[in-house]
């Protein structure tokens, strides 16, 4: 295992950490998988292009507009979509609706593209700096990724631990019904998270999609990566989330480089999540032994 492998795989990993956090707070919000948060962001990504490559917007305005209407899209589909389910504790007619939803945003995409991968020429960061340790070229968007793995997974953590506005979400997803009759402001708080979570799943896309272009399927593998992270380690911890990935991202370049272990990479995140599922059930039946 080399510097370069590593740092290859902890790289593209760092990609993923804005669509990791937002789907950690939309799980611990909702008490459901929601694999259509990263979705939502995909939008928001095709939304950019077309207004940054075919309408000539500047790229930062793009990406507010894109920001702010994924926010729009994910507060109404959950209010429409899921709101009943979470405030009924069902976790799985929410997860089927989820998939339903991913499969028609893939679907639609698909059709208003013809199925090709766009690239962004536009909102694409300019330059690059050589890193001689690790034999590579890390380009702008690179540096980006990496500042956001560094800095959102603790700054998440201390706004969710030591903020009124934390101690409020992590109240609202922890007992909804207690913390409405305390007179907190569910509605409010739920807004205000789907909004975050839409925002960052599109920045997320956008960075996403700069590094290997945008296309229907794209976050179809790596949701299910941030899924199983998120089963194992649980979603009330965005930051173990956010390490999670970044192992996942290593030990997907490991086996990568290994001719005789290479077709089995994509499959890391899938038997991850199997095994999670496994565990909890393990846990969850070994505890209702205990308590009779």
């Amino acid at each position: 295992m080399s510097l370069e492998t590593v740092a290859g795989g902890l790289i593209g990993a760092a990609y993923l950490v804005p669509l990791s956090i937002a789907f950690s707070i939309a799980a611990s919000h909702g008490k459901y998988l929601p694999l259509w948060i990263p979705y939502t962001g995909l939008l928001g990504a095709y939304l950019a292009y077309a207004m940054s490559e075919t309408r000539g917007v500047p790229a930062m305005w793009a990406l507010i507009v894109a920001a702010i209407l994924s926010a729009a899209f994910a507060i109404v589909a959950n209010y429409a979509l899921f709101r009943g389910h979470i405030n009924r504790g069902e976790p799985y007619a929410a997860l089927l609706r989820a998939v339903a939803i991913t499969v028609f945003i893939e679907a639609a995409l698909g059709w208003a593209t013809h199925g090709y991968a766009l690239s962004y020429r536009h909102m694409k960061l300019g330059g690059s700096t050589y890193i001689p340790k690790i034999g590579d070229t890390l380009t702008s968007a690179d540096l980006l990724a990496i500042l956001s793995a560094i800095i959102l997974a603790p700054a998440l953590a201390l706004l969710l631990r030591w903020t009124w506005a934390g101690l409020a979400f992590r109240s609202v997803a922890s007992n909804r019904n207690l913390a409405r009759e305390y007179g907190l402001p569910v509605l409010w708080i739920d807004t205000m998270a789907l909004a975050f979570c839409g925002s960052l799943s599109a920045v997320g896309a956008i960075m996403f999609g700069m590094k290997y272009d945008l296309s229907p399927q794209m976050l179809a593998e790596p949701t299910m990566k941030v899924a199983a992270i998120v089963v194992a380690l649980g979603a009330e911890w965005p930051e173990r989330v956010t390490a999670g990935i970044l192992m996942i991202g290593i030990l997907e370049a490991v086996t990568q480089s290994s001719p005789s272990f290479a077709p089995f990479a994509s499959a890391i995140g899938y038997v991850l999540l199997i095994l999670a599922l496994i565990m909890r059930y393990a846990v969850s039946l070994r505890l209702r032994r205990l308590q009779t």
